[in-house]
């Protein structure tokens, strides 16, 4: 992973590499790819050089949905407006309810919650008719609840989580920001052994019930030594070798020494091990388990297995939760991005009309002042209000008077929450232009969207609807498949699309010229 510091190193504008001409930047690259390692399953993608073929294959699948128009759908469309008017939120705040919100999460970083939750999905957009089905669905939970049923027992029954299958609805310890805001108050407020009334996040209805609090155990470092489990002989010989390993250490051997020629995590063994701190929940259970076990500097588990294979961890350093001062910028910026902050829009107004140029047009306001605007109403189409190079006509102003159901003189104090709604549509139609962090978010969300959508067309419903070619790659890989056709169709199905999406990528690199900068590549190889 590179930090802040390492991202400043090259230049803002620094040019990785070109599509068809159009420069792509160092920064881009590197904001990909500092908020998406942690979660790559394949740890030798997380090579500077393999994850930019992953991001210059991103790149060419979100120019393709570009130049199939699916930037133009009213679908996609519409979902990107949404999307802006939520992460709009955050830039319409307050400095003081950021600040109480702010001292609120650090107080919070002191604790884990382990809670339990049923949830039943509706869509935050949804139809009335709907949302009173899910509504009464997750009634139906409640009014068991108080009638004795166990928390459990309707998880497993009812909840709409995919993850209730394997985790019966507990959702484990989880700290501060893990969460949507809403959920997490509940979690946080709720007492151990209780269980909290029905509320609505975006995700649909809940009901929480808090199992557990502790002291937040902070974040800890280690380094590991992995064995990789492909098969099911693999995880037997890994045993084995993992035993013996674990014996060498026992007599002494370096950790470091052991790591570097038999860790099969190439992220990792060649620096004896070593991995970034982390803090728990983000990283599977079963090894944030082992490494937060360890009490002593340099002490080190006995073999565990994950789903990724056989391990030992080793202490490296524990670090507890700090001091206010020290964690409140993190923690500011992620009450400014997320979904905490309460819109106080009349401090931000005040803000932006020392910023903006506004003019008002007084002439064609004074008719409003009478009861005569009503009857001309239709006509009326002089400008009224100028923020900045925006124009509001006489007829924005009945418009808005006609949804407030004014239909006689209009007293200066409707016009006046008109011309602050009109500065605060002005600041919002504009925030993507004048607000990096804002458009880079969006951004990011339109190219997550349209690759989505590129991918749902060229690989995932050509591979559902080509039940030809489905049967084809199966008779040519047949060695793989033991079975026939129908035991082995879901992962046929998934092996198929990865055939087709690696030949569309290929045909997307023929395609386009890439030209890639080799010197801004090499700086950023030493870097990591």
């Amino acid at each position: 992973m590179f930090t802040g510091a390492d991202g400043c190193a090259q230049k803002k504008h620094t040019i990785l590499f070109k599509i068809d001409g159009q420069p792509q930047l160092v920064s881009g690259f590197l904001n990909n790819y500092n908020k998406n390692s942690d979660i790559v399953a394949d740890t030798t993608q997380k090579n500077v050089e393999n994850y930019l073929d992953l991001y210059i294959n991103f790149k060419l699948k979100v120019l393709e949905a570009k130049s199939m128009k699916l930037d133009t759908l009213p679908d996609f469309i519409g979902e990107l407006a949404r999307y802006k008017q939520q992460l709009m939120t955050p830039y319409l705040k307050d400095s003081l309810a950021i600040e109480k919100l702010v001292k609120e999460a650090y107080n919070r970083t002191k604790y884990e919650v382990n809670a339990s939750h049923i949830l039943i999905r509706v869509d935050q957009y949804a139809k009335p008719a709907d949302t009173l089905i899910a509504y009464q669905k997750i009634d139906k939970v409640w009014q068991a609840l108080k009638n004795g049923t166990s928390f459990e027992e309707l998880a497993i029954q009812f909840s709409e989580d995919p993850s209730v299958k394997t985790n019966k609805g507990n959702l484990g310890y989880f700290k501060v920001f893990s969460m949507v805001y809403s959920f997490e108050n509940k979690a946080f407020n709720t007492n151990i052994g209780d269980y909290s009334k029905i509320f609505r996040t975006r995700f649909g209805y809940h009901i929480i019930k808090v199992i557990d609090k502790r002291l937040s155990q902070g974040e800890v470092q280690v380094a590991h030594i992995m064995l990789k489990n492909l098969d099911s002989l693999s995880e037997k010989n890994n045993k084995i070798k993992i035993d013996s390993l674990y014996e060498l250490l026992k007599k002494g051997e370096k950790f470091a020494d052991i790591a570097k020629k038999f860790s099969q995590d190439s992220g990792s063994s060649q620096n004896g091990g070593m991995m970034p701190k982390f803090e728990y929940g983000k990283i599977i259970k079963s090894f944030a388990d082992e490494a937060f076990a360890l009490s002593r500097i340099d002490s080190f588990s006995k073999p565990f297995k994950t789903e990724f294979g056989w391990h030992i961890v080793k202490l490296i350093k524990k670090f507890p939760v700090t001091g206010y001062d020290e964690l409140k910028p993190g923690l500011l910026e992620q009450v400014k991005r997320g979904d905490r902050a309460e819109t106080i829009e009349q401090s931000i107004i005040s803000k932006l009309k020392t910023k903006f140029k506004i003019n008002d047009y007084q002439s064609a306001l004074v008719m409003f002042y009478t009861d005569d605007w009503f009857k001309k109403a239709d006509s009326l189409n002089a400008p009224l209000l100028k923020v900045e190079d925006s124009i509001y006509t006489q007829q924005d102003f009945v418009i808005y008077l006609k949804f407030k159901q004014l239909k006689t003189s209009v007293p200066i104090l409707v016009y006046q929450q008109f011309r602050d709604r009109k500065i605060i549509d002005y600041y919002k139609a504009n925030l993507e232009n004048t607000n990096p962090e804002f458009a880079a978010s969006v951004n990011e969300f339109r190219e997550g969207l349209l690759l989505f959508n590129v991918m749902q067309k060229n690989v995932w419903e050509k591979a559902q609807n080509d039940s030809i070619g489905l049967e084809a790659f199966y008779r040519l890989n047949r060695k793989k498949y033991t079975k026939e056709f129908q035991d082995y169709k879901g992962e046929i199905m998934s092996d198929y699309q990865n055939y087709l999406e690696q030949n569309w990528v290929s045909e997307l690199r023929k395609k386009h010229q890439i030209v890639i900068n080799n010197s801004a590549l090499k700086k950023l190889k030493k870097k990591q």
